[in-house]
């Protein structure tokens, strides 16, 4: 359980990043890859 809390916290943050210093569109593409990792 405390590995699943800790990667779902980590797939926020990634999404937090990428929404800082990246554009919409690569937003979009890590967002898929945060879907595909969780």
């Amino acid at each position: 359980m405390i590995f699943v809390s800790f990667f779902i916290i980590w797939g926020s943050s990634a999404k937090i990043l990428s929404v800082t210093f990246f554009s919409r569109d690569n937003y979009k593409e890590n967002d898929d890859i945060n879907t595909f990792l969780l």
